[in-house]
């Protein structure tokens, strides 16, 4: 179990206990392609809309390549994450979170956005 810190908008923090997974390569690569493949199919069923496919078949295409970088650059999956909200002190228990440049989630008490701070390997 590894810990870590919420941060919220006005700088407190607490502390979390989670799991920790690093995806593997191949992982990364069959989710990357799965959502690559997701926004293919739909500009390839928007040929057959008149007139708005002059805009969904780029757009589609376009937001295929950007989502399955996106998705492709996500290495740590965080499972399990425990912790108190540092404003409200409510606690939270997250299912799982993949880390991004700024993870974090609201809290379901006082809605305020929580980063997600770990400590990098």
């Amino acid at each position: 179990m590894a810990s870590g810190n919420l941060v919220s908008s006005t700088g407190v923090e607490s502390t979390i206990n989670f799991d920790r997974r690093d995806l593997s390569e191949s992982e990364r690569i069959k989710a990357a392609s799965k959502w690559f493949s997701i926004f293919i199919g739909l500009a390839v069923a928007s040929v057959f809309v008149p007139i708005l496919h002059f805009v969904l078949v780029p757009g589609f295409a376009f937001t295929a390549f950007f989502v399955g970088s996106q998705i492709y650059s996500q290495k740590t999956v965080l499972r399990n994450v425990n912790g108190s909200c540092p404003n409200c002190q409510a606690q939270m228990k997250i299912e799982q979170v993949r880390i991004k440049k700024v993870s974090g989630e609201i809290c379901p008490q006082c809605r305020d956005f929580l980063k997600i701070r770990i400590e990098s390997k």
